[in-house]
This record gives structure tokens, sequence and C-alpha cells, in this order.
């Protein structure tokens, strides 16, 4: 909304009176089209970006315009392969599994089911795991997980030693290792001139690396002593790598590396 244009031509100006000029307003209304503002969306993209794999975006306006979605994404889920739906709830089963038996999570943190329809039959989400068979599943898991990872290390003698990486098995010599940097499911082998990363937690991987030259100085790195170049009360510094020394290590690492020393 605006005002109309209004020009008044040849208007007199004198210095000896002043020139009061009425200028009516008249309204200027013009009519827009309509603006529609759409997010750019990937449906393949999932909001949680800590999930790896097998994961796909909802949205509340989804639930509401498909058919079966009945204002809820539970129910729209069941129209994917390898789920089935309950007729009386909208609890789900994946491939089998039991609805009680799914975990639920919120920003990566274990959460009971937040289904409003939410009975013993699925509530899930932690609630029921400690009180059934589910628990001994999980350890199981573990079980084979940790077998899966010693798999990649196949010991040679006590010079050197084999890792999986990328479907190939390379000779790593424990002379040459730097250092070792865990993240979470994975661990980094720091060589002079290459990285090799392999499938394995930090703890069992420790747990075969010859003790006499290894130490681990913070929850996410082991050294190898023989490569330290210097350090302080809070680093170590190994070639170009400063490595913290984590508080809950230090005093073990200062007594430990002054008794190889």
């Amino acid at each position: 909304m605006g005002y109309e244009l209004t020009i008044f031509r040849e208007i007199l100006v004198t210095s000896s009176k002043e020139v009061n000029l009425t200028i009516p307003l008249k309204e200027s209304i013009k009519e827009l089209d309509e603006v529609m503002i759409r997010p750019q969306l990937n449906k393949e993209q999932p909001l949680n970006k800590m999930v790896t794999t097998g994961a796909r975006m909802l949205s509340v306006e989804e639930a509401s315009r498909y058919a079966g979605g009945m204002d809820d994404p539970a129910r729209l889920v069941s129209s994917f392969a390898g789920i089935s739906p309950s007729m009386s709830t909208n609890g789900i089963s994946i491939h089998g599994n039991a609805p009680h038996l799914l975990q639920w999570k919120l920003e990566d943190v274990e959460i009971p089911n937040p289904n409003h329809f939410a009975d013993l039959s699925i509530l899930g989400g932690g609630i029921l795991s400690g009180l059934n068979k589910a628990v001994h599943k999980a350890i199981a898991y573990h079980s084979l997980l940790l077998k899966e990872e010693k798999e990649n290390i196949e010991a040679g003698n006590t010079e050197y030693f084999f890792v999986k990486s990328e479907r190939r098995y390379f000779k790593i010599n424990y002379k040459d290792i730097l250092f070792i940097e865990g993240l979470k499911d994975y661990v980094i082998i720091q060589l002079d001139e290459q990285r090799v990363i392999t499938r394995m937690n930090l703890k069992n991987i420790f747990e075969l690396l010859p003790k006499h030259n290894f130490l681990r100085v913070n929850k996410s790195y082991i050294v190898n002593t023989k490569h330290i170049d210097s350090f302080d009360n809070n680093d170590i510094f190994i070639k170009t790598h400063e490595i913290a020394i984590g508080n809950t290590y230090r005093d073990a690492f200062f007594e430990t590396f002054m008794r190889m020393g």
C-alpha cells in the first residue's frame, strides 16, 4: 500500500513570503501475487546428524497428507518395507522385532517411547530392557562386535602386526607407530608418512600393544614413547604433533615413562 504520485509545476517561490501547498494524498493499492516459501529438503538426509545409515526424514506435514498417516509419523512409517503396524496402537515391528524392543533416542540420548499410545507392549526405550532377556541380546551383539574388531588385527611377531583397512591387510611395524588416535568405533594408526584407519576401539587395540613402548595419555590417544621428542606437564610433542596429557592419566604417565627411561 502507498500513495499515487502527484506533480506540481511552475510554483513561484519568493523570499518575501512563504509558499504553502496543499497536497491531497490518494491511496495507491497494489495487489501482489501469492508468495509461497518452501525449504529445500533432502528426504534422504536425516535431521539427526549422528545417524550414519538407514535413516529418512519424515515431516509432520507428510503424516497429515498421506493416506493412513493419521497425523502420526509412527503410522506413516508402517508403509515402508519390513515394518508391520499394530491395528489397535501405533506400535511398529521392524523386521520381526517386538515394538517394546525398539530403541528410541532424542539427540542421541536414549528415552522412553514418546508414543502417546504407549503401554507395556510398546513402551521400550530402556524401561524394560533391564527386566527381560533383551539385555542378553545386547551382550551377545557386543560380544560379536568385539570378535569382529579383533579379527581386524592379525599378530605377526614381536616386531609387527597386520591390520585390516579397506579390505586389505597392512603390515605395521611397532617401531614405526607414532601414536594411535581413537574415534569411537575406529582407530587411526599414525605412522611417519601414513595413516591407517581400522574398525576397532582404543581399549582393545591397547591390549594388543607391547606395554614397554606404548602408553595411554588420555581417553583418545596412545603414544609410542620411543618417538616422544619433548613434553611438559600438560602436553607431549611428537614431531609436529601436540597431544594433551589427560588429568586422569597424568600421574601414571610420568611414573611409567620415567621408569622406562
